[in-house]
């Protein structure tokens, strides 16, 4: 037993029973993941995005001290509402 690695909290709620607790976490994934979630994650791996809610993506950012959602590039100078608004860099 490693006195530095100890099992979550939430893991340990999962039974009093060790071998409870082992069968219940594994249960856990035993499900497959819905095609669109796994579209998600490759998606957001690609990207370099955070995939999560808004909540997530603040404390994310707080942790890490960078801005987790990408903004959008500036815009097409040459249209026409670019050039009649007169929108300069």
């Amino acid at each position: 037993v490693d006195e530095l690695i100890t099992p979550h909290p939430l893991y340990n709620a999962l039974s009093q029973v060790k071998e409870a607790r082992f069968v219940a976490y594994k249960q856990l994934f035993d499900g497959r993941l819905h095609v669109k979630m796994i579209e998600l994650f490759n998606y957001s791996a690609e990207k370099g995005n955070v995939l999560g809610d808004e909540s997530y993506h603040r404390c994310i950012e707080y942790l890490i001290g960078r801005v987790t959602i990408k903004g959008h590039h500036g815009g097409d100078r040459k249209s026409e509402i670019f050039q009649k608004n007169n929108l300069t860099p």
